[in-house]
């Protein structure tokens, strides 16, 4: 039989008289007889009391023990026993969390045995409830916990799905095990790890970012106001699929989580996830009108300059699967997520970002900065009023590079008109496209950029080939002078 040493003598009451074995044998002899007990002893706190037979077990267990006017509760078991039914074995602990109470322990068992390298050593047991002292009720809390041979390999996600139901898993060897690229010995954010790379990037993940979509700013599309962007994605996923009836329940809800659980409760996840893949346009229209109706959107998307954005959360198609922490220290090809909403970001930022005079050819450049020659026979302020003035040759170069604008990966905007309005369909392969190569992007270097960018040095036999400097310029007086006299 067992029980604890601070149920009988609190750590308040430390200048109480020391309980001695002599005392605790004395009052179990009272209940059962002096012959039953063999003795008792305390080790680390924990008190146990031998008797020679089961019968005797069973009356102290039934009667009770009371020592010093309190009623001592016993123990069947060591109440700090890992409950291993194997104590030979080296075992460690699996928890099991967010399970609701009614489901049958069985479903666990089943899922635990089809994992490779679990090999359970005891049963599955319901966890308890501790008070405010530290001791455990009888209250379950819906946690279950198994015993299974030490070490595990390979570790157990942390995330999983047990007959139907969402629930979390921890137990030691995850602790010891790279949590991106799952090889053992080493963490995350060691320089071992084959996944570790420091990106230049911009991070969010809470509705407290302004490119979150859960972001609390009003939105207006398509005609209606919504609380953020969620609202009016979830809004038009509802209603293009069919749901009519959860389209009012969306576009009242209180915040952006709860509009995306009452679409994600309502629609059946493969329609859902169908609609996301074929309707990436609808996303992109939503971010554009947020880009032009809030102002601190605008200011974040400038502000994060050519740095790649990633949404960290564990959603695996709109994140990138990690936390904050992780994502910008994992190399792209390593994220269990697309990270789509973070490829999109970018593609907005060069739709909307100005053209610069870098984007031009040197040949364009030239010619449009060149100034024109006068012939000696003309009026110079003429000449002045047609030629190149330097607010001319700069209304020339502004209008060139809009017409020279790198395209984006998305596609070149061929009008004038706002991204939404032009609408732009495409597809999932599509977005496939340009989220690989905004992964691309994260992982080159400025310097390899700038390696690939340098000339190859010109061939002797070329070099002899070339006019001099002053030869070209004489040549391009004749040339023009020729031009200008013939018009």
């Amino acid at each position: 039989m067992f029980f604890m040493h601070k149920d009988v003598i609190s750590q308040q009451s430390r200048q109480a008289q020391e309980l001695r074995p002599y005392e605790v044998c004395v009052t179990a002899a009272v209940l059962i007889g002096e012959r039953n007990v063999e003795g008792a002893q305390n080790v680390h706190g924990i008190w146990r009391i031998y008797v020679n037979s089961r019968e005797s077990r069973v009356e102290l267990l039934t009667k009770g023990l009371a020592l010093r006017h309190k009623n001592i509760p016993l123990f069947e078991k060591n109440p700090k026993s890992t409950n291993n039914d194997n104590p030979g074995v080296k075992a460690e602990k699996i928890t099991i969390k967010d399970m609701p109470l009614s489901m049958d322990n069985n479903e666990i068992e089943v899922f635990l045995a089809c994992k490779d390298g679990v090999i359970l050593t005891s049963t599955i047991r319901d966890a308890h409830e501790r008070n405010d002292d530290g001791e455990l009720t009888h209250y379950k809390n819906g946690d279950r916990f198994v015993y299974a041979q030490s070490p595990i390999m390979p570790v157990l996600p942390r995330f999983v799905e047990i007959a139907g139901r969402s629930c979390r898993i921890y137990h030691q060897s995850q602790r010891e095990v790279c949590r991106v690229c799952g090889e053992h010995g080493h963490k995350h954010d060691s320089e071992l790890c084959k996944a570790y790379k420091v990106l230049d990037a911009e991070v969010f993940q809470t509705f407290e970012h302004v490119l979150s979509n859960s972001y609390p700013y009003e939105v207006r599309f398509q005609g209606r106001n919504f609380k953020s962007a969620e609202h009016a994605y979830q809004y038009s996923k509802a209603a293009d699929c069919g749901y009519h009836r959860l389209t009012t329940k969306i576009e009242g809800a209180r915040h952006a989580g709860v509009a995306k659980a009452i679409s994600s409760n309502g629609i059946p996840e493969e329609e859902g996830s169908q609609w996301e893949q074929k309707h990436g346009n609808v996303m992109m229209d939503i971010l554009t009108a947020k880009y032009q109706q809030c102002p601190e959107f605008q200011e974040a998307l400038k502000a994060s300059g050519d740095r790649i954005i990633l949404q960290a959360t564990r959603d695996k198609f709109w994140g990138t699967g990690l936390s904050p922490e992780i994502s910008k220290h994992t190399t792209p090809e390593f994220w269990p997520g697309k990270n789509m909403l973070g490829a999109m970001l970018a593609e907005l930022r060069e739709m909307f970002r100005e053209p610069t005079i870098t984007q031009l050819s040197p040949e364009v450049l030239e010619e449009l900065t060149t100034p024109m020659p006068m012939p000696p026979d003309a009026d110079v302020n003429q000449h002045v009023e047609r030629g190149r003035t330097p607010s001319r040759v700069e209304s020339n170069v502004t209008a060139r590079l809009r017409r020279e604008a790198s395209p984006s990966p998305m596609g070149r905007r061929t009008s004038s008109l706002p991204p939404n309005l032009a609408r732009r369909r495409f597809s999932f392969g599509t977005m496939e496209k340009f989220v690989t190569a905004h992964k691309r992007k994260a992982v080159t270097s400025p310097e390899s950029n700038k390696d690939t960018k340098q000339t190859k040095p010109t061939p002797p036999e070329q070099q002899q080939q070339q006019p001099s400097a002053e030869q070209s310029a004489e040549s391009d007086d004749t040339d023009t002078q020729d031009t200008s006299g013939a018009s």
